[in-house]
C-alpha cells in the first residue's frame, strides 16, 4: 500500500469529491480516481458509493477514514510531528 492512497483517500472523504481532492493535493482528477481504486483493490472493499458524479463514503469507507487518519499520522517523522504548526494527530496532505 502506498501512502499517496492513503493522502487521497482521506481528502476525498474530506472534500466530498475527486475533484476537490486533486486540487487540494495538486495533483491530476485521474490520479486520485486511480489510487481510490487501488486502494479499494488492495483492502478488498468499496470505499465509496460511486453516484454519476459524486462520491459518498460508503459505511465501510466511514469505518476506515479514522484508520487511514491514525496510519497516514504514525508515518510522518518526528521532526513533522513536533514542528511549529504542524496538527498533532493526522496527516498533512499536502505534501506528497
Amino acid at each position: 500500500m502506498d501512502i499517496k492512497w492513503l493522502k487521497s483517500f482521506i481528502a476525498v472523504v474530506e472534500e466530498g469529491s475527486f475533484r476537490a481532492a486533486a486540487e487540494k493535493l495538486y495533483i491530476s482528477q485521474p490520479s486520485i480516481t486511480v489510487h481510490m481504486k487501488l486502494l479499494e483493490e488492495h483492502l478488498q472493499v468499496q470505499l465509496f458509493r460511486r453516484e454519476h458524479t459524486k462520491v459518498k463514503v460508503s459505511a465501510i469507507g466511514e469505518k476506515y477514514y479514522p484508520m487511514a487518519k491514525k496510519t497516514c499520522g504514525s508515518n510522518r517523522s518526528k521532526y513533522e510531528r513536533d514542528s511549529p504548526g504542524s496538527p498533532a494527530s493526522g496527516c498533512t496532505i499536502n505534501n506528497f
